[in-house]
């Protein structure tokens, strides 16, 4: 079994990667300000449905709300900094920087899922390092405040 920082990770990552930095932008605005589907449905040009079931997706991997706004508070932020690999090109394609692969459908996910897992692999880990290094040195600088 996967753990849930994991999953989640991957999970953002993928879209991060992908060029669906919105998608990402909204599921932290949900956990992080606690906002309505509606709201950021308008705010980020999508359906309430959809935000729900990104939502949704996060909370069946982590098991409870509490769990998946922690990793998500923690990890999202770091995955906003990474580029995105696929870009939208000038004649409505997608292009990929990492192969020159262009493609037409909408399949940007899966592309970088299948043809570049090494490189989501590396970014899962770099992310989940640099979260994990934060959070020991918050709870170094607070038992030294004490």
């Amino acid at each position: 079994m996967i753990p849930p920082i994991v999953s989640v990770t991957r999970y953002l990552v993928v879209k991060q990667l992908a060029g669906k930095t919105s998608i990402v932008m909204a599921i932290l605005d949900y956990f992080e300000k606690i906002e309505s589907p509606s709201s950021l449905a308008k705010r980020y040009g999508m359906s309430k449905h959809q935000i729900r079931g990104y939502v949704q997706r996060i909370m069946e991997k982590c098991g409870s709300f509490a769990r998946s706004r922690a990793i998500v508070m923690a990890i999202a932020p770091l995955v906003l900094r990474l580029r995105p690999v696929i870009y939208r090109d000038g004649d409505g394609s997608y292009r990929c920087r990492l192969c020159g692969d262009s493609f037409v459908l909408d399949d940007r996910e899966a592309h970088v899922e299948r043809i570049h897992s090494d490189y989501v692999d590396d970014a899962i880990y770099a992310v989940i390092e640099k979260a994990r290094s934060m959070i020991l040195n918050n709870r170094k600088a607070e038992v030294i405040a004490r």
